[in-house]
């Protein structure tokens, strides 16, 4: 199958010359910048920290990306941004510091080369994440990507796309391996075979965020056939049924939350038997055999022996055996960052040595695939001397990050900063570096899809007397692939100039009581107070006046200042909302736990605990633990009344007493969750609303 190519049709052209208008209109005085967000959303560019810039999110569908479409973006990159190709957590290439006013040019400049950055921002349906290996590795149950392909098209600029309630991701893997995460997804595909027939089973309603909720499973076998329609139908269930008046409450997984797993299947099927009765189904019905879903014929594979002056290491760790008898090369490209120069120069060795593309990861890297081993050590020595030949690609020392506080308004932390220090760390201790997966967010939204790392850490703040530190909060035992599906368990908050030593502190636990366990296991199954006291030492710091560095971020020489406003309010403040929210959403979490296993009273009285103390910190009610939670409720309306930025209470959110029935019960527990949600996202982007007088 080639790289998925979007043609400069009418409807690309027509979209370009419209994104064009925007701009010289804005730039005009025409329209406001608030009226131009979500033109520029719709066009794949994302705001910056920094004024007057934009990045672009360029959707690398099927994650194959073409040679010569490489080296386009890295030409790109330094004619418009700041010459650095970013690989993203969904395989998208992003390019940062584009001027507003040269952003059409950018993007015609792209369609020349059949990328687009079309719908991969605003509440539209995003790009199809799908499993790098895909048609590739023996453990594939047939090519996935033209069914990906088939997905991708039928959504891209399709008008039922372009104003959702939220965002919609896809994902489509090959095997049960799942490389392409369907766990955190609004709906997710992995191949499976069913007496002879191909097919997929469909799982929905998952995504990360502030309170991430894993995707189920809605039906175990799905026809090839049926994909289109499928995702049509929860797209369509999306749109009918997402919450537009409150953003935190919009995304599907609340819908299936609220709904529950059986009530959102039938709703499915309804939707699904619908679309095949209509009287156009047939137009986007699938036909196996025409897209050609068989893998390549099975050719047995040499046993490698490393070529003379090739390390052993890299062809044990970096070189995998496709079914076709050639190999793919695992390229580990830190922090998914590429200079241009580089970049060109991996599509060089691609089309040399590879089949001519590259294959992004959702962990942030590429694969050069197509390689005849004897090639592997020209490949080898092209990639040594460009510094990408680090065997240690699916190790710890090889974290993913989002792009943190350097450009993201939204960050509270430097992630890249801490991932490479947690790097350096590592490269002093190689034995403690083992199998497994760090995952860092700057912040709660987990772009850099913290709660599903077997290590993770999202950033925050703390402050101690009247200055801001930055903080990390720990998260253990998360994992979406080959066959672990389960959010990762908060442990401890640690100090962000120590969170590298609390890594290999924790490594040094994993080595001496892991066993055979991997990482993810082993943390998921160590008693939290274990960890806690193992990792105490890394919560405190020094004054300020004893040691300033501690209140400075990684890569940061000034000290730290989360968001604007940080510290226009005590310490005793933040510290109080920042328990509250902890302990809410602790709460929040175990109600969950009690939905899924039916038990429906529980579930409802730890949701109103977690009500209550989500309430408290919007009010900074302390020391009120004999209050009611109807008390709490009218505190908390009369003060959201008089602090702009609070949001509102839903007005049937109410003290629901005992409640025994399922319904009702999930109707609640989706309700406090996201109520909650929209305060964890206030205290990340406002703080200072919490204190406000």
């Amino acid at each position: 199958m080639s790289v998925t190519i979007v043609e400069k049709t009418r409807e690309i052209l027509e979209d370009l010359a419209d994104y064009r208008r925007w701009v010289e209109d804005l730039e005009a005085g025409v329209v406001t910048s608030a009226q131009f967000r979500r033109r520029r959303l719709l066009a794949g560019m994302y705001g910056q920290i920094q004024p007057g810039v934009h990045m672009l999110r360029v959707k690398i569908q099927d994650g194959i990306v073409s040679a010569s479409q490489f080296r386009a973006l890295a030409d790109a990159s330094v004619k418009y941004g700041h010459g650095i190709l970013h690989i993203t957590t969904r395989q998208a290439i992003q390019i940062h510091y584009i001027p507003r006013a040269k952003s059409p040019d950018l993007l015609d400049e792209l369609a020349d080369h059949g990328l687009t950055g079309r719908e991969g921002c605003g509440n539209t349906v995003r790009a199809v994440t799908v499993d790098p290996l895909a048609g590739l590795s023996a453990d594939q149950v047939f090519d996935v990507r033209p069914v990906a392909d088939a997905l991708f098209r039928f959504f891209l600029l399709n008008p039922l796309s372009q104003n959702l309630p939220r965002k919609f991701k896809f994902s489509v893997s090959g095997s049960k391996a799942d490389r392409a995460l369907s766990f955190m997804h609004d709906a997710g595909f992995v191949a499976v075979k069913q007496k002879g027939r191909l097919g997929f089973r469909l799982s929905a309603g998952g995504g990360l965020g502030a309170l991430p909720i894993g995707a189920e499973v809605v039906e175990e076998f799905l026809p090839v056939e049926k994909v289109v329609l499928a995702g049509l139908a929860l797209v369509r269930i999306h749109n009918d049924h997402g919450n537009r008046k409150v953003r935190a409450k919009a995304r599907l997984k609340f819908v299936k939350e609220r709904w529950g797993i059986e009530r959102f299947r039938e709703e499915f099927r309804r939707h699904l038997a619908e679309l095949e009765a209509s009287s156009w189904a047939d137009q986007f019905l699938l036909d196996s055999q025409r897209l050609n879903l068989a893998l390549p014929k099975s050719v047995a594979t040499e046993v490698l022996v490393a070529p003379k002056g090739v390390p052993a290491a890299w062809i044990a760790g970096s070189v995998h055996p496709q079914i076709d008898g050639c190999f793919s090369v695992a390229v580990r490209v830190d922090l998914g960052d590429l200079p241009a120069a580089t970049a060109k120069a991996v599509a060089d060795l691609a089309s040399t040595f590879g089949d001519g593309t590259l294959r992004t990861t959702v962990e942030q890297n590429l694969w050069i695939v197509g390689v005849e081993a004897k090639n592997l050590a020209k490949l080898w020595k092209g990639l040594r001397e460009l510094g990408l030949s680090d065997h240690r690609f699916f190790e710890v020392s090889n974290p993913v990050a989002c792009p943190g506080r350097t450009t993201c308004a939204l960050s509270l932390t430097s992630s890249k900063g801490l991932a490479s220090a947690i790097t350096r760390a590592l490269d002093k201790h190689p034995e403690l570096d083992v199998p497994g997966r760090i995952r860092i967010s700057g912040c709660t939204n987990s772009c850099g899809h913290h709660h599903i790392a077997e290590l993770g850490f999202h950033g925050m703040a703390r402050s101690f007397g009247g200055h801001a530190a930055p903080y990390f909060q720990v998260l253990v035992g998360g994992g979406a692939q080959d066959g672990v599906n389960r959010m990762a368990r908060r442990s401890v908050r640690v100090a962000a100039k120590h969170a590298p030593d609390a890594v290999l502190e924790i490594l040094r636990l994993y080595k001496e009581k892991g066993g055979t366990k991997s990482l993810g296991d082993f943390l998921w199954k160590l008693a939290p107070e274990k960890l806690a006291k193992a990792l105490a030492r890394f919560e405190e710091i020094p004054s300020y006046e004893e040691d300033p560095s501690f209140y400075r971020d990684w890569d940061f020489e000034s000290d730290f200042d989360a968001r604007p406003g940080m510290g226009a309010h005590s310490p005793v403040s933040v510290d109080l909302v920042d328990e509250w929210l902890y302990t809410a959403e602790r709460h929040f979490l175990h109600a969950r736990t009690q939905l899924s296993h039916r038990f429906w009273g529980d579930a409802v009285y730890l949701a109103r605990l977690a009500l209550q103390q989500a309430l408290r910190s919007g009010t900074l009610a302390n020391g009120t633990e004999d209050r009611t939670l109807l008390q709490d409720i009218e505190t908390y309306r009369s003060r959201q009344a008089q602090v702009a930025g609070l949001p509102a209470l839903d007005a049937q959110l109410t003290d629901p007493g005992v409640l025994a029935e399922e319904a009702p019960a999930r109707e609640f527990v989706a309700e406090v969750g996201a109520f909650l949600d929209e305060l964890l996202v206030l205290a990340r982007r406002s703080p200072a609303v919490f204190a406000a007088e």
